[in-house]
């Protein structure tokens, strides 16, 4: 069972979700519930409950749900299926995983009530034992069921079977009653599975609420007040002790993980990790309210934007009037060309569920004039919000975000202000050239800059075309203050330095790598290096040399630094072959095939098959550019595989400690899986075309038998090629999590208190940009001074291994000749 607090027991009935706004607002955190859509919905979806468990009660043989269902409170289980309905449809959830959520749901309430039922001294004296004595609900749960079980009271252990037979009951009588949710069909791979989207009264109710969807229970927001520092790994970091108790330090951490972190809070290294992570989330924010009207605007118009979320639905082709007169394979191409605007469309149905969200939450904290993002770190200590709404989010998000202390520009600010006004818009790849050419390319345009600063609305056809154009917006805004007040100005803005290829250049700063390092501006030159660039010529270099048909095409389409960007930065993290052609067409050829669907385009430039022999293609001719371009990073990517691979040979995980002192745990379990049936209410199909193995109800209702594959219990081995694919990505990501955080201790050592980041991107105050970008590198070259990598995890595999002979074959790759302390005077490492 996943969760034993208040909010997820629901005792005190559905009211209390209807206070909980007001409640959540005394201690400092934005309100759960949207009050329109549970009074709307909810009582709608109980009836339908109460229906089906009547209807069930004329039938001699009662499946496992009903006796469930029938014990419980029907607006209680109502508000269980609509809260996971939302989240399955904004967060695009397979059925799976939403009827097995609902399932574990009403699974604690059931033995909640049956406990509390037969002995309520008993269990009110557990529960608030429980609540005293521990944060966890997993520690929650585990206390009171230990004390319950001896008393006659045991926690019932459902099946993976069970929980989805029950969670299927409650999303069916979800969909019947709200009408508000339909299942489609949704291609991954070469399979589709069955996802929840909106139905079409779902989508106007939706985008008629001019309250926003808060349906996560709980969720997780910004706090109005500074979180409570991070002490132990559950002391949480919210101060409501339910939210609290479901957020621990490190998330997703196994058994084993958990206890090797716990045993190092007795360390310094915890202490550090801790100083930073309460900085880092004691930075306050504030909303910038001129970015947020453009954000408003760009939705409400529908203007369509680069990565920016659509609002209008594409239009559905109607009967084909020469419908007679095509032959097979032209009315494949028309079936095939609807059925991919469907699927368009339900895209969008996400779109809208977390736009109407974010822009409510955004407008409901500008009415603030601060507030904080509670943080906590991954299995490899990575550095994330945990509040959905948060600056790690597409541009439109995270251009929303300014800091809630202002600092005076000055000269060095009003410098580095310029240099993110070029990154943000990057028109003619200005943020490819050196600083003095970012520089004079913002002198050249201030006129435009201030104009759009002061009358975003009149000049959005002109930052709407930036790289990352509600950024470009924001620095503009900045801009225009900065020309009427000069170096007094105080700014909010936070501009960021990133990392030129974060793997490529943890790689060459380990192996002492000088080829690749210079490729990622570990050395020092006049201008920066771009490895996209270089893997993108060495790639039309090889084009020139091919007359191919598919060659041609790539020659007529051309091949760019953005086409082989993510193959680039992914081959660092064991992006294979075939992973690189997976990324074309999700990258290039899947977006290209929607600018035909939408009539931006007329014909896909690379063919009938949408683009699949061509992403083929190129991924072979990236594969061997970047092979030929970082030869050292793919060594030790090779060499960071094998000592994952000698560690499953004997079924053991991988462990090792990051610099900065966390214990990594990388495992990944093998589980057996059962096929199982299910059957969904499907409003589409009518009774006269429901397949054999549908049922259909008295109604008319069709249910559709929909197959599953449910994992069930571990085996208690390891996914070898789990292991050996994801250790080196697992290794790197623990590497830039440590350098982030030696990067942070620095800045508060010198005074740097405001901090934003993006794993391998720093924000600080535009006055503090120069000195923290110093730091920065400093960090990154005194951690790989002090730290040989590569020969610790070569030592933690030894001492891990009962067959060291197997260790006789790993050879840790050989050092090259690169001096870190160039890396101090490269201005373009991190920029």
């Amino acid at each position: 069972m996943d969760s034993l607090n208040d909010t997820s027991m629901l005792d005190e009935g559905i009211d209390r979700f209807l206070e909980q706004e007001e409640k959540l607002s005394k201690t400092g955190i934005l309100g759960t519930v949207d009050t329109k859509l549970v009074r709307g919905a909810l009582p709608l979806v109980s009836k339908a409950i109460l229906d089906e468990l009547e209807e069930c009660k004329k039938t001699p043989s009662r499946p496992f749900w009903f006796f469930a269902l029938d014990n419980l409170e029907s607006d209680k289980i109502a508000y269980i299926g609509l809260n996971y309905a939302f989240i399955g449809v904004g967060q695009c959830t397979d059925v799976t995983n939403i009827c097995t959520n609902i399932g574990k749901q009403v699974c604690i309430e059931l033995w909640a009530k049956k406990f509390n039922d037969s002995d309520p001294k008993l269990f009110k004296r557990l529960f608030d034992m429980a609540k005293r004595n521990h944060n966890s609900p997993k520690h929650r749960l585990k206390a009171m069921s230990a004390v319950a079980g001896r008393e006659g009271h045991p926690v019932e252990r459902w099946s993976s079977e069970q929980l989805v037979n029950v969670g299927q009951a409650v999303l069916n009588c979800t969909m019947i009653g709200s009408e508000l949710f339909e299942v489609y069909d949704r291609p991954k791979k070469r399979f589709f599975v069955k996802n929840l989207g909106l139905s079409e009264v779902g989508r106007k109710l939706v985008d008629d609420l001019t309250g926003s969807i808060k349906w996560m229970s709980p969720i997780f927001k910004p706090m109005l007040t500074e979180p409570k520092p991070w002490t132990s790994f559950d002391s949480g970091c919210y101060h409501d002790n339910k939210l609290a108790s479901l957020v621990p330090m490190v998330r997703r951490v196994s058994a084993k993980q958990k206890e090797l972190i716990v045993s190092a809070f007795q360390t310094e290294s915890m202490a550090r990790i801790t100083r930073a992570l309460n900085a880092i989330q004691s930075t306050p924010f504030k909303i910038n309210t001129v970015v947020l009207k453009e954000v408003q605007n760009a939705w409400d118009r529908g203007d369509i934007i680069s990565k920016f979320p659509r609002k209008a639905k594409l239009r559905v082709p109607g009967k084909t009037e020469n419908w007679l007169d095509l032959d097979a394979k032209q009315r494949k191409h028309v079936k095939k060309t609807k059925e991919k605007i469907i699927l368009r469309n339900r895209a969008f149905d996400a779109d809208l569920v977390n736009m109407t969200t974010d822009l409510n939450l955004a407008e409901e904290l500008s009415k603030h004039d601060k507030f904080y993002l509670p943080h906590n770190l991954d299995f490899r200590g990575r550095v994330y919000p945990i509040p959905t709404f948060n600056h790690q989010r597409s541009d439109h998000i995270r251009a929303l975000f300014l800091f809630g202390r202002g600092r005076k520009l000055g000269p060095k600010g009003a410098y580095w202000l310029s240099v993110h006004i070029a990154n943000t818009g990057d028109f003619d790849k200005i943020s490819k050239k050196s600083f003095n050419d970012r520089i004079a390319w913002v002198n050249n345009h201030q006129r435009l800059l201030y104009a759009i600063g002061k009358k975003p609305g009149l000049t959005r056809k002109f930052w709407q075309e930036a790289d990352k154009p509600f950024s470009f917006l924001a620095a503009c805004v900045e801009f225009a203050g900065y020309v009427e007040q000069g170096n007094d100005y105080v700014s909010y803005l936070p501009p960021a330095m990133d990392g030129a290829n974060s793997g490529v250049q943890h790689y060459s700063a380990a192996l002492r790598d000088e080829v690749g390092g210079r490729t990622v501006n570990l050395v020092p030159d006049a201008k920066p290096a771009d490895v996209y660039q270089i893997v993108a010529d060495r790639v039309n270099e090889e084009l020139n040399h091919d007359n191919s048909e598919v060659a041609e095409q790539w020659k007529s389409y051309g091949v760019s630094r953005k086409t082989v960007k993510r193959n680039v930065m992914t081959f660092a993290y064991s992006s294979e072959k075939f992973g690189f052609k997976q990324q074309q067409m999700e990258d290039l050829m899947k977006p290209l095939e929607d600018e035909v669907l939408e009539g931006i385009r007329n014909v896909h430039p690379f063919g009938e098959d949408h683009g699949r022999q061509a992403a083929s293609f190129i991924a072979s001719k990236v594969w061997d550019a970047v092979n030929a371009t970082v030869t050292k990073a793919a060594e030790g990517m090779r060499f960071i595989q094998k000592c994952a691979q000698l560690t499953a040979h004997e079924a053991k995980p991988l462990i090792w400690t990051s610099p900065i002192g966390l214990p990594v745990v990388h495992a990944y379990e093998d589980w057996n899986v059962n096929r199982v049936r299910i059957f969904l209410y499907d409003k589409s199909i009518q009774p006269a075309d429901a397949s054999k193995n549908s049922k259909i109800k008295e109604s008319g209702d069709v249910y559709n038998c929909i197959m599953l594959n449910l994992r069930t219990t571990p085996k208690g081995s390891l996914d070898k090629t789990k292991q050996r694919n994801a250790a080196a990505p697992n290794f790197i990501h623990s590497l830039d999590a440590s350098h982030l955080i030696f990067s942070v201790l620095a800045g508060l050592d010198e005074g740097i208190e405001d901090f934003m980041l993006i794993h391998d991107s720093f924000g600080t105050h535009a006055a503090d940009t120069g000195r923290f970008g110093y730091l920065i590198r400093e960090q990154f070259v005194a951690m790989y001074e002090h730290f040989d990598v590569m020969q610790r995890l070569y030592n933690t595999t030894y001492s891990q291994l009962t067959d060291t002979t197997r260790m006789a074959d790993l050879q840790i790759p050989a050092s090259g000749n690169l001096d870190l302390r160039c890396v101090l005077t490269s201005d373009y490492a991190f920029a």
